[in-house]
């Protein structure tokens, strides 16, 4: 039994290691944006604006010149694109937030369905022979929707990643306890079948001969 209550809980062990953010982080795909890449990217075209617009106004201050007329042209000539550029990458930073918060969170909780599984299913074995058919039932109901659950929230992290732990098959509990039933009473069976090895009878001191008295018969 210590080797299936084993079995039930047992999880890879770089997934049970894998708690770091920065570690699940990096099972996304190439696909996902990083934030702070976006971020680094927005400052740099919103401080090459705040420098036009220092430089713009330094050259209104100071006296017309040719040369301040063409650089003026310059910092107008680049401002729809900065603009431009600066509003497109801001909702993009707020989108790659959410979906790297939503990502970790649903990272979290599959871990956790694992976990969850594991203990209901362990729960289940130990009680499997001394239980109701009622209790049976209800604990294997709230396994299977913990399984079903799984399956679902593998399905959405597959969309954003291909590392194997979300792509691997759900567990199946029901199908390991039913194979270790089996094996048990395979065992059974072997141990009654004809020509078996047993042990002698371990008489307790006296048995025999009271044995002997009982079934004696006195003929008259």
């Amino acid at each position: 039994m210590f080797n299936i209550m084993e079995r039930f809980k047992h999880r890879p062990q770089s997934e049970a290691d894998a708690s770091d953010d920065a570690e699940v982080l990096a099972l996304l795909g190439p696909h996902v944006e990083d934030p702070e890449d976006l971020r680094r990217q927005l400052a740099a075209f919103e401080e090459q604006r705040q420098s036009d617009d220092t430089r713009w106004e330094a050259l209104d201050r100071a006296a017309s010149n040719p040369r301040g007329f063409v650089e003026q042209s310059d910092i107008a000539s680049r401002r729809a694109h900065l603009e431009a550029q600066i509003d497109a990458l801001r909702p993009r930073v707020t989108t790659a937030e959410a979906r790297r918060s939503a990502f970790l969170d649903l990272a979290r909780l599959l871990a956790e369905t694992d976990e969850t599984i594991a203990t209901l299913a362990a729960e289940l074995y130990a009680r499997v022979l001394v239980s109701s058919e009622a209790e049976r039932r209800e604990r294997m109901l709230a396994i299977d929707a913990q399984v079903r659950l799984r399956s679902r929230l593998a399905a959405a992290l597959t969309t954003v990643s291909t590392a194997r732990r979300f792509r691997r098959g759900a567990p199946d509990p029901f199908g390991n306890m039913r194979s270790d039933l089996l094996n048990r009473a395979a065992e059974i069976d072997r141990f009654r079948a004809p020509g078996g090895v047993r042990p002698s009878v371990p008489w307790p001191a006296g048995v025999l001969s009271l044995i002997d008295a009982l079934t004696k018969v006195v003929r008259v």
